[in-house]
């Protein structure tokens, strides 16, 4: 078991990696939506 334990972190790291950077590529998407549509939502009630 520790030796796989051990292999496992390369395949592991480049799958969480590339994850994360799609994660924050997709929040970064996400927020700057919910930005302009919460500009427009306070526009609309003025």
């Amino acid at each position: 078991m520790p030796p796989r334990k051990k292999r496992r972190p390369a395949s592991g790291d480049d799958l969480s990696a590339k994850k994360s950077r799609h994660d924050s590529m997709y929040r970064k998407y996400e927020s700057t939506r919910i930005k302009t549509e919460e500009e427009a939502f306070s526009s609309k009630r003025c």
